[in-house]
């Protein structure tokens, strides 16, 4: 047995059996028209309902939510959740915002820059920071991470001295400058030793030598031990004004200080010379004066050379002392008995004769109650006169005393 065939069409009507009707079967048979009529309509109306559904949203919660919302006038659309929409009231700011034409007419409303304007003005931030500084969390790191980096800097800086009159405490060090600098520059402890202002130490010498300028500054120790030799002083046109350098020879033999080519040393205003002699057990202090000169400023060696201490050691000499004093002496020429000599001193006296003193200087034996007296008869700044009170000619040897 077959079922009947379905036509998608909606047939007119639907045959109604009569009392008289004759019940024929098959497909066209009277016993299946009825049954035909509503079977084709039924599947009609299943297509029709079919193709409505065609391209259509199927129903969830998201529409039933949506189906629920009042669609007042003014009203924006938004999501507390998921399915969850809701309204707000739309402003006349936000409709003047949706009205725009284009996005750079909304960024005008809104006041808001483009993509490319942030990033120029980013890059105008970055400017030209290093790679390593060109992010907020490189310059965290380089800050240290430090939150309070302002305060952690100002409590460091309170600790340092001010660059304006610093008061330094405990034990501050310095760089220490060149020799012989010249400037503004802090001079350290080693660089005042070194300018002479302290003696920046002991070089020891044995032989003939060329001080190096390493030696300006320093107490220079000379021992040549068996035969006198010659330390050679340093070109002055290395060597600044004021540079003061002691030299002690200590040996048996007198040494020499020879200065360079075209150069003296000077041991007093009146005596300059390229060749200096500092004899054994003594000392001489040179300062460097000027470009070609080096002064006798001070040392044992230079007492001999000194106007305070300025002698004649002769037969008829003279010697003088830092306090004034003079001494003077000599030998009369041989004076008849009762006869004046008058004797020309070696130097003028500045001042004042205090005393003449004379004793008889011939050789030959005196008999006992012969006496050979030479008398003061006068005495001046430049000249004395004595008699011989002898009963014979005779020399006598005499002294003065002065200033």
């Amino acid at each position: 047995m077959a079922g009947l065939t379905e036509l998608d069409r909606f047939d007119a009507e639907v045959y109604r059996i009569e009392t008289d009707t004759v019940w024929v079967g098959g497909e066209d048979g009277f016993a299946n028209k009825q049954g035909k009529a509503l079977t084709n309509r039924t599947r009609y109306l299943y297509n029709l309902c079919q193709a409505l559904g065609t391209g259509k949203q199927p129903l969830d919660a998201m529409l039933t939510a949506l189906s629920a919302l009042a669609t007042d006038a003014d009203q924006m659309l938004y999501f507390t959740g998921e399915d969850l929409p809701a309204l707000t009231p739309l402003t006349a700011f936000m409709r003047t915002v949706l009205a725009t034409g284009d996005a750079a007419a909304a960024r005008g409303v809104l006041d808001a820059v483009s993509t490319g304007e942030l990033a120029a003005a980013v890059a105008a931030l970055v400017d030209a920071s290093p790679g390593a500084l060109d992010t907020l969390n490189e310059l965290a790191a380089a800050l240290g991470d430090d939150p309070n980096f302002a305060a952690t800097i100002t409590n460091a800086l309170a600790l340092k001295a001010p660059l304006a009159s610093p008061a330094f405490t405990d034990n501050p060090t310095a760089p220490t400058q060149a020799q012989f600098d010249n400037d503004t520059s802090l001079a350290t402890t080693a660089f005042v030793r070194k300018s002479g202002l302290q003696s920046g130490g002991v070089s020891y010498y044995t032989a003939n030598t060329a001080l190096p300028l390493s030696d300006m500054g320093r107490s220079v120790l000379i021992n040549f031990p068996f035969i006198g030799g010659t330390i050679s002083m340093p070109s002055l046109a290395a060597v600044p004004p004021g540079v003061a350098v002691v030299l002690y020879n200590w040996g048996a033999t007198t040494v020499g200080l020879a200065a360079q080519a075209g150069q003296f040393i000077n041991d007093n205003a009146a005596n300059q010379a390229a060749y200096f002699s500092l004899p054994p057990s003594s000392s001489v202090i040179l300062i460097a004066e000027n470009a070609t000169s080096w002064l006798v400023v001070g040392g044992s060696a230079q007492l001999t050379r000194s106007p305070l201490f300025s002698a004649s050691l002769s037969a008829n000499g003279y010697q003088t002392l830092p306090n004034g004093c003079i001494q003077q002496w000599g030998t009369t020429p041989v004076i008849a008995s009762g006869e004046n000599a008058v004797i020309t001193l070696p130097i003028a006296y500045p001042n004042a004769i205090f005393k003449v003193l004379t004793t008889f200087a011939q050789g030959t034996d005196v008999a006992p109650g012969g006496a050979y007296i030479g008398q003061q008869r006068a005495a001046g700044l430049t000249s004395i006169t004595i008699r011989n009170l002898g009963p014979s000619a005779a020399q006598y040897d005499w002294e003065t005393i002065g200033k």
